[in-house]
């Protein structure tokens, strides 16, 4: 008789419950189908792969959210995986249930080699699961995120509608609007979402439209909401994001915490995380490093920057002053404050053609802050497009246009970087297509500014589509009559483009009314009257423009038109001279002595004066752009006044080139006929005269050019003059008649510096 081997019922194995129990029979049997190494297995591999994934996903661009759905996968799978090796068997005939394979294969009779190969399977059932998981999900998201066709920009564009202060405190008011921009601000630095400017979701504040209507208004597939109680120590915040077509939230989240700087930005990078998931947004390391900056940890030194942003936003000469003070209490708060740097000196940029302050002055006040904040913070979109400004207002359009191409590449959502890159390109290289598309850039990211008219207005410019232009200028006015802005913009197509300078006399005086700060509309309306011949108002204009203005140069230029317009050369000759002594290299006072000295014969003179200025346009292959055809135009008068006709010509027929390479307009032709004249081209000259007169020019703007004056002897060319002066005296008349009848607003009081 064989010995008993049968444990007895209170000896357990070595490694589970007593087998005679119903838990050591449950054990005996999960081992015996190897679902307790399928188990084991499955865990460590498991949790191998969510260590890669955590570690590649970002690397490949593959949104956090796909990482999270990985490693709920392989959550899932591991019961799926104890479930299937407790089900099936491997048995010599394959793959069979657990049931079927006992019947066929009873545990005594099974070979050494089939429990082996069982053992195996238990080990590869339990690692090529969760690393399937992992491959198949890893490749769909990447293919996803790196190339659906699908997916377009607008299915990753959000606007940030305005919080709702919920404090019932009417101080807090900044402190929620501070926020909210903040927030939008922190969106618009991710390149992968179109984020709508500020200033456009404002228009919906307290509206009644739905989110369907709002989303279509803006452009946008994306709303996010919220609102924002500030008590005592505490601030709670609460947002949802919202389908814009379906008016579905996709998720609500509400946060309380102390009010501390670190709690608020805290929050928002949470709120932006869930925003770049939900949108399945790639955000780089770059990007990623840049949000999770802290701009300043002084909580009054935010308050203030909030403050500055509001008076900012104002665009008027009071509410950049305001700005300028909160900027300044801000960095005194907080001297390392990047973003009050950059928006200090951008305010006292802006202020200057309200202020009438010395520029040169004023860009030295404003050179430290900007500098200070690329100090600090060399990523900040908002110092590069400030820098730009900066650039040119000191005349380096080559560094402006790096720091503008850099402002956009680290915030492709700044709108306003957009539009001063187009207004700079539009002043260097003319009218171009890409000006024109980085308008419409600046629009789709602002459709409800009040600069949205502008930003379409001077794309359709830039196109030569000039009745387009008129109608949505005039549109503009009706809609905003309070502003002067539109007004102002309105004057400039009358004046500049359409050569309808009564109508653009009714809208500076309106833009004055509205404005009395504006300095530059005094000018608007000397050029208005000259061009309708009445030279006294022309220069009275002038003269209101000098009592306010403090900048030599700019004081110098107009002191010299006026002079021009009175044709007193001996004391025009004077301020000239003397203002070149400070700025030599300025191409207006030179333009000015040019008329003097090659009326003198003092040609040696003027042109050594001009190669000490400019000398690449006396070299045999001079470099030019739009921006300087006009220093062209002298230099080649210049030129031939010393005997040098080749270079000379040379200079005007690359220049004309230039010129005609865009959409033939008022200014265009203007330039044009002065350069055929100057190499006495008369019949080229003429052309151009006939079509400038044609497309609303004036004979009297002709006239103040020494080389065409020659042409009012000229038969042809006083035919086509005396049928203009005849339409410019109409215009003239309508407005003395509007003047007498006080159908003009009163000119305002200047105002005080």
């Amino acid at each position: 008789m064989s010995p008993d081997t049968t444990p007895s019922p209170d000896k357990g194995t070595q490694d589970g419950p007593p087998e005679s129990t119903g838990l050591g029979k449950l054990w005996r049997e999960l081992k015996r189908r190897h679902v307790v190494r399928v188990a084991m297995v499955y865990a460590i591999v498991g949790w191998i792969v969510m260590q890669v994934a955590g570690l590649t996903f970002e690397g490949f661009g593959i949104p956090i959210w796909a990482f999270r759905f990985v490693m709920l996968m392989v959550i899932l799978g591991f019961p799926i995986s104890v479930v299937l090796a407790w089900a099936f068997e491997l048995t010599p005939e394959g793959v069979k249930t657990t049931k079927t394979a006992r019947v066929a294969h009873p545990d005594s009779h099974m070979d050494v080699s089939h429990a082996k190969k069982r053992s195996w399977l238990a080990y590869a059932v339990g690692a090529a699961v969760p690393t399937l998981i992992f491959a198949i999900f890893a490749l769909i998201f990447y293919i996803r995120s790196d190339g659906d066709p699908e997916l377009t920009s607008e299915d990753r564009s959000i606007a940030v509608l305005p919080f709702d202060n919920r404090s019932n405190r009417e101080e807090d008011q900044f402190f929620t609007d501070g926020i909210h921009d903040d927030l939008l601000t922190q969106i618009s630095r991710i390149k992968d979402i179109k984020t709508i400017s500020r200033t456009s979701v404002m228009v919906y504040k307290g509206t009644t439209k739905n989110m369907k209507t709002i989303g279509e208004e803006l452009g946008v597939k994306w709303l996010l909401e919220g609102g924002i109680q500030r008590g005592g120590e505490e601030i709670r915040i609460n947002a949802q994001l919202i389908e814009a077509s379906s008016d579905a939230h996709l998720w609500a989240e509400k946060y309380t915490r102390p009010l501390t700087v670190e709690n608020i930005f805290e929050i928002q990078n949470e709120i932006v995380t869930l925003i770049t998931d939900s949108l399945e947004a790639v955000i780089s390391p770059e990007e990623k490093k840049q949000l999770e900056k802290l701009p300043t940890d002084n909580l009054a030194a935010l308050e203030a920057y909030f403050k500055g942003k509001e008076s900012r936003m104002k665009e008027s000469r009071v509410g950049l002053e305001e700005a300028i003070i909160h900027f300044e209490e801000a960095i005194s708060l907080d001297p390392d404050f990047a973003l009050a740097q950059a928006l200090l000196g951008q305010s006292i940029l802006l202020h200057i053609p309200f202020s009438g302050l010395p520029i040169d002055q004023e860009t030295a006040k404003a050179e430290p802050h900007i500098l200070k904040a690329l100090e600090l913070d060399d990523k900040l979109g908002e110092a590069y497009a400030t820098l730009g400004l900066l650039h040119e207002e000191q005349g380096d359009p080559d560094r402006a246009e790096v720091a503008y191409k850099k402002a956009i590449e680290l915030n492709p959502n700044n709108t306003y970087a957009y539009e001063e890159y187009a207004e700079f390109l539009s002043n260097r290289v003319g009218p171009t297509p890409e000006v024109a598309a980085l308008f419409q850039k600046a629009y789709e990211l602002d459709p409800k500014h009040d600069l949205a008219y502008q930003r379409l207005r001077a794309r359709f410019v830039v196109l030569g589509q000039l009745e387009e232009a008129l109608e949505l200028t005039k549109s503009w006015v009706t809609e905003r009559p309070e502003s002067p802005l539109p007004h102002r913009r309105l004057g400039n197509l009358y004046n500049s483009n359409l050569g309808r300078f009564d109508d653009a006399i009714v809208s500076f005086r309106n833009q004055l009314d509205l404005d009395p700060t504006a300095q530059n509309v005094n000018l608007g309306l000397s050029w208005c009257y000259a061009r309708l011949g009445d030279t006294q108002k022309a220069i009275w204009w002038i003269d209101r423009y000098l009592e306010t203005q403090q900048d030599p140069l700019l004081s110098g230029q107009m002191k010299s038109r006026k002079l021009k317009l009175a044709g007193d050369n001996e004391a025009k000759a004077q301020i000239v001279r003397e203002a070149l002594k400070q700025y030599p290299r300025d191409d207006e006072l030179l333009y000015h002595l040019t008329d003097i000295e090659l009326a003198s014969g003092q040609t040696d003179t003027i042109r050594s004066l001009w190669e000490q200025a400019y000398p690449n346009f006396f070299e045999p292959s001079p470099e030019f752009e739009w921006s300087s055809r006009w220093i062209a135009k002298d230099v080649a008068r210049v030129l031939i006044a010393t005997g040098d006709r080749e270079q000379a010509n040379r200079l005007i027929r690359e220049t004309v080139a230039v010129v005609n390479s865009v959409t033939p307009r008022i200014s265009t032709l203007h330039f044009e006929a002065v350069m055929h004249a100057i190499v006495k081209d008369d019949r080229k000259a003429l052309d151009a005269i006939r079509r400038f007169l044609n497309s609303g020019g004036s004979p009297y703007d002709l006239m103040l050019e020494d080389d065409l004056k020659r042409f009012e002897s000229n038969p042809e060319y006083q035919t086509m003059a005396e049928k203009r002066k005849a339409e410019l005296a109409i215009q003239l008349k309508r407005i003395r008649e509007m003047e007498a009848n006080g159908e003009l607003p009163p000119i305002p009081d200047l105002p005080a510096n």
